[in-house]
């Protein structure tokens, strides 16, 4: 999917858990770096706000030279944009520079 869209290199980032960086590595777009602001919070749903706040200001950094590419989980998704994703599906997103988290795609990864 990304390929077809001419996207071959990004910055990629993934939660620590095993599986999400097996997924990152595998989309073989460039290094993967382990962020955990990305790991679930699934069990520790109090944890949600802060950490999504805190991701959106991490964001906020990072440099613009490459598509970004985040592997992360359903709650983490969701608390950025609202969108409950299927197992597997892209959702693709622009953050202003005041923070807000804009939906401007998604796609299942079988397609």
């Amino acid at each position: 999917m990304l390929r077809s869209q001419g996207i071959d290199r990004a910055a990629v980032y993934s939660s620590e858990w095993c599986r999400s960086l097996d997924t990152a590595r595998l989309l073989e777009l460039g290094p993967v770096s382990p962020q955990p602001l990305l790991n679930s919070f699934f069990g520790r749903p109090g944890n949600g706000a802060r950490q999504t706040e805190a991701l959106k200001a991490w964001l906020s950094t990072r440099p613009v030279d490459l598509p970004l590419v985040l592997v992360t989980h359903q709650v983490n998704i969701t608390g950025m944009t609202s969108v409950v994703p299927r197992s597997g599906e892209l959702v693709f997103t622009t953050m202003d520079a005041a923070g807000a988290v804009s939906v401007i795609g998604r796609q299942s990864a079988g397609a």
